[in-house]
């Protein structure tokens, strides 16, 4: 056990030393039948139990076996189906057992069919009863299969792995439990919706107005998540930067998590960029960023509105993203914004292939921002092929690194692209990738600012001649039939024409 960290270890104890409660528990046969009577004869009932309930949290064989089979019409049919189909499933499931246990079963099926449908006054409590129904057996079967997991293997990762996925599956059984936007009831919402864009309410810059201009909401929206894609040294990092200062800006409280570059690195690029001043001389402006500091906080009662945490690079899992964020709002910190700088850091997760758990990190993080109503940014890290593209091409979905279905869960995919003469210019263009809900694949170009470390847009011609002169100087030193030679924009740039 010396390669399980300290709460594993005290879950690992916890669950060998005591065990865990029968899975099959005796909570009342008439409540049990009473549940079973709600989901057989009401749709409304059915639909929240087919997210929550599973066969097996019942106690008795005959309510799984009357479960199983109208799930299974349930997901075929997507409507309720006559006691005629329950009762022939039920014969044919029971038809080699004992004259008495096929009695018994039919028996309970007409007993069920016969118990008290509730009056509309008592639906939403006992949709609360379902839930917590739903709740207990959920956590205890998680408790049961994970005991026996740990006691065969306990120093497994893929034990851990499966340990994690049960009670995080427990933890969130209750996520579905709402039907949903009822279209033509809630229809107001969808106005408040609008409003909240227009007002800005709940919207997210990418720290570049070319880009937050193109999505459908004029900005990034809670519940979604966006990446950067770029090679080493062109500037992922640079940006996650750019856009935690122009959110705190904005008001937000953005937390960022770094696998790796360390908390005071990362807090020295934000207070840069923040002030605006060289990254190479902070301690000159000590009172100057003080001042700025709590210009911008004044009119907040909270004036903590970021928090930097570093994980060592394979150590982190969605789980401790979870388990972090926890804490965080346990100390009084609720995260609008969350960047991950890089999710191509974090620990795989065990017993599948790379790029599967590529994509499942992805997705759970994507999770996250639904679960905790926040917007989530990240960076990933393109293939070898993206470091030969030229000027006239663009890292796309084509060019991502590890897996290609870490794009699918993104709401929009943003690529940093620079050549070795837009490095010596200090320039580069991003390409917009994917959005889900807005225009893309375009590009825009940027320019470096290489004493604030900031990253920022300029014009087509600012760009256009960065790379003019650069094209002139290193055709001065060429010697082409012993004579120099100049380039002229038009031959240098022709493809941006």
């Amino acid at each position: 056990m010396s390669d399980l960290n300290e709460q594993e270890k005290q879950v690992l104890e916890m669950l060998v030393k005591n065990p865990a409660p029968q899975v099959k528990f005796k909570w009342d046969d008439n409540f049990q039948r009473r549940i079973l009577a709600l989901i057989l004869t009401d749709n409304f009932f059915l639909i929240q139990a087919r997210a929550l309930i599973q066969p097996e949290y019942f106690a008795n064989e005959s309510h799984v076996l009357i479960c199983k089979s109208l799930f299974q019409y349930f997901d075929s049919y997507k409507n309720l189906p006559e006691k005629f189909f329950i009762k022939q499933n039920i014969i044919e499931a029971v038809k080699d057992k004992s004259d008495a246990t096929k009695l018994y079963n039919l028996t309970e099926l007409e007993n069920i069919y016969e118990s008290f449908v509730p009056s509309p006054e008592i639906r939403s409590a006992l949709l609360d009863k379902i839930l917590t129904f739903a709740k207990m057996q959920s956590l205890r079967i998680a408790m049961d299969l994970s005991q026996k997991d740990l006691k065969k293997d306990p120093e497994s990762e893929e034990t851990w792995a499966r340990v994690y996925e049960r009670f995080q599956q427990a933890m969130n059984v209750n996520k579905n439990f709402e039907i949903g936007l009822e279209y033509f009831i809630d229809i107001n919402k969808i106005f408040e919706d609008l409003e909240n864009e227009v007002d800005a309410k709940d919207k997210f810059t990418s720290g570049f107005s070319k880009i937050d201009d193109s999505l459908s909401s004029g900005g990034c929206k809670r519940g979604e998540i966006y990446s950067f894609i770029g090679l080493p040294g062109k500037g992922k990092s640079l940006c996650l930067v750019k856009s935690a200062v122009e959110n705190v800006k904005m008001g937000k409280k953005v937390v960022y998590i770094s696998l790796e570059m360390g908390v005071i690195d990362i807090a020295k690029r934000f207070t840069s960029q923040f002030a605006m001043v060289p990254h190479s001389d902070l301690s000159k402006h000590k009172r100057e960023i003080e001042d700025l500091l709590d210009i911008n906080t004044r009119e907040f009662t909270d004036k903590n509105r970021f928090v930097i945490k570093q994980f060592p690079s394979g150590t982190l899992d969605v789980a401790g993203i979870r388990s972090y964020l926890e804490q965080l709002i346990i100390s009084g910190f609720r995260p609008d914004l969350m960047i991950v700088d890089y999710p191509g850091e974090m620990k795989d997760v065990p017993g599948i292939s790379t790029w599967e758990s590529k994509y499942r990190i992805m997705r759970d993080l994507r999770g996250i921002a639904i679960e905790q109503n926040m917007c989530v940014f990240v960076a990933i890290q393109p293939n070898k092929a993206a470091a030969s593209l030229t000027l006239e091409e663009y890292i796309d979905e084509n060019s991502i690194g590890g897996s290609f279905d870490q794009v699918k869960p993104l709401d929009g995919l943003w690529s940093i692209n620079q050549t070795n003469d837009e490095t010596t210019a200090g320039y580069g263009r991003i390409f917009v990738v994917k959005h889900r809900n807005g225009r893309s694949k375009y590009a825009f170009p940027i320019k470096y600012d290489r004493e604030t470390l900031d990253i920022y847009e300029c014009s087509e011609g600012e760009y256009r001649i960065a790379l003019h002169n650069v094209h002139n100087e290193r055709a001065d030193v060429a010697n082409v039939d012993g004579q120099k030679k100049k380039s002229t924009i038009e031959e240098d740039l022709d493809y941006a024409e």
